[in-house]
């Protein structure tokens, strides 16, 4: 439209080139309900981005929270019902978004990245990524840390197919932004579902060095590999699945298919599983069909008992691990959910388990 237009000609951020990329999703997102994009803005440019974009239905976050004005947005409050579109604040630390707001088909960062996160600034969001500094000197930031941390939290909130953007102010020299951008596409490539997607849309853009960087969190949380099929012999683990956690896992026998998951981020998955049982009473109990699985390959972070990769495989809805042991496993693994993570306590990674298998579920009983 005219006045579209006219909002992208004015912005600060230029053409906000990586709009192309939503053309066309909003109704094939909704079921065909046509609902409009859904999006969470974080940053100063946040109002800028909804009126280039036209977005009509927005959460802002509000990361001051420690008194002072409140965020106003020169749009029309849409009202206490959350499920009702429209443009709304959330006031809290980013890090915190409560998960009952997603899923959004855009994450936007606006003006988030553009200049150094200092260790005051990074505390506030991510006290883990600070180093105290010695004897009174000064504190330093962890950047990997909060990155790993920031990343995490826009892949749990975007949907599968959904984009991550960083963008910052379009300017005639964008370097020092095309640094930490650098620094966040290394990020994403080492640890995280996402994908980079912003050169398709950097040669489209007249500016000499981008302001944006487009990250994309694949469809049906694909990775790179899948799908994978690993087959290897049920072993003993900590046992800790079931007696501390109440999700009975089988442990593959790592070394017998090292090679084929030596590329694979740490973190979690899902896909199928099958077990040739030796015992046909075992068999049937177990069914002739592949089950669903929820698959954690990595350290344990939050458990001190060494740093051996391990592959641990919780089949859902299926609480007889000890008739796995000594029997050959077949697995086969769809989707990448998300890199491994340190839980303050039991209580945060159970919930988080039960997340993972919420999610795995869902995509595995998706007919597409």
């Amino acid at each position: 439209s005219t006045t579209a237009a006219a909002a992208v000609e004015g912005s600060p951020y230029g053409t906000v080139a990586w709009r192309n990329l939503l053309d066309g999703e909003s109704e094939r997102n909704s079921g065909g309900k046509g609902r409009p994009l859904r999006s969470l803005l974080v940053g100063p440019g946040a109002s800028h981005i909804i009126e280039a974009l036209s977005l009509e239905d927005a959460v802002v976050v509000d990361t001051n929270t420690h008194g002072g004005l409140e965020l106003q947005l020169p749009f029309a409050d849409p009202g206490p019902l959350g499920n009702e579109v429209g443009v709304r604040v959330w006031k809290g630390n980013f890090l915190e978004t409560p998960a009952y707001l997603a899923p959004f088909d855009q994450v936007v960062m606006a003006s988030c990245f553009g200049s150094e996160w200092d260790a005051g600034k990074v505390k506030a969001f991510c006290p883990a990524a600070v180093i105290e500094g010695e004897d009174g000197g000064e504190d330093a930031v962890d950047f990997e840390v909060f990155l790993d941390a920031w990343l995490s939290k826009c892949s749990d909130l975007v949907r599968p197919g959904g984009l991550v953007v960083f963008q910052e102010l379009e300017l005639g020299d964008n370097s020092k932004a095309e640094k930490t951008f650098a620094r966040i596409r290394e990020a994403a490539a080492a640890k995280q579902p996402l994908a980079n997607i912003s050169q398709a849309q950097e040669s489209s853009s007249s500016s000499s060095s981008s302001s944006f960087l487009c990250l994309k969190l694949p469809e049906a949380y694909a990775f790179g590999g899948s799908p994978l099929r690993l087959k290897s012999r049920v072993v003993h683990g900590f046992k800790r699945g079931s007696k501390q956690l109440g999700f009975p896992t089988a442990n593959l026998h790592v070394p017998t298919i090292e090679d084929q998951i030596r590329s694979l981020k740490k973190g979690v998955y899902f896909g199928w599983a099958k077990v040739n049982f030796k015992d046909k009473r075992l068999g049937e109990r177990f069914g002739k069909h592949p089950r669903k699985v929820v698959v954690n390959v990595g350290e344990r972070p939050s458990f001190e008992d060494g740093t051996n990769v391990t592959i641990e495989v919780h089949i859902m809805d299926y609480a007889e691990a000890e008739d796995f042991y000594g029997e050959e496993m077949r697995v086969i693994l769809l989707g990448f959910i998300r890199p491994e993570m340190k839980f303050a306590g039991i209580g945060d990674l159970v919930g988080r388990i039960r997340r993972d298998i919420g999610i795995a579920g869902k995509q595995l009983e998706d007919p597409e």
